[in-house]
């Protein structure tokens, strides 16, 4: 497991390794659908079918929870920002042995969309890859003129993350069953996010 998280202080950043999130995110989900007995066996396979309704809600619900927990466990002065690498998620998750990777990767990247447009947390989809675990004596890797544009492109999808409203997200909430996506919850995410700002 790579470095949970980076902190550039010359950008006020602290940038959020998706990688680990993702890791909780799938144990939370492969166990819920288990549990609920959503899990199929064909042919001697068990499978996780993500086109069933019930299943892309319990995978939209732990993507969503998990990111916003730990935007909210935060304590840092640094402007948090969930990181995405290019290779979104890797093909060798567990998840893997029992669903389609493509119809996962692009439910999990849609949601992340949802989640970028509608509440008040940050996530940069990067095209270049930063080593986590051996930033910053890797610098010399990536031209210091490619970080630089790259931080300050994400300083400004930060500043122009505009101050959103609980009704937005609320219909979405509902008809996905996000039932801890409070507007207390909202509420907590925006105010600690202004704080930083």
């Amino acid at each position: 497991m790579s470095k949970i998280s980076l902190i550039i202080q010359e950008y006020d950043l602290q940038l959020i390794n998706f990688d680990n999130i993702f890791q909780n995110i799938e144990i939370k989900s492969i166990n819920e659908i288990n549990k609920l007995k959503l899990i199929e066996k064909n042919n001697y396979k068990y499978i996780i079918d993500i086109r069933n309704k019930n299943i892309k809600r319990i995978i939209k619900h732990h993507i969503i929870h998990t990111i916003c927990q730990e935007i909210s466990s935060i304590k840092s002065k640094y402007r948090p920002v969930i990181f995405i690498q290019p290779e979104i998620i890797s093909r060798n998750n567990e998840i893997f042995n029992y669903c389609n990777y493509d119809l996962f990767r692009e439910l999990l990247i849609h949601t992340l969309q949802k989640i970028n447009a509608n509440l008040p947390i940050v996530i940069y989809f990067s095209h270049i890859f930063i080593d986590f675990d051996c930033y910053p004596d890797c610098k010399g890797m990536i031209s210091s003129g490619k970080l630089k544009e790259l931080f300050s492109k994400i300083v400004l999808q930060y500043k122009n993350n505009r101050v959103k409203s609980f009704e937005i997200i609320k219909k979405y909430a509902k008809s996905n069953g996000l039932t801890f996506l409070s507007k207390d919850y909202f509420e907590l995410l925006k105010t600690k996010l202004l704080l930083i700002k």
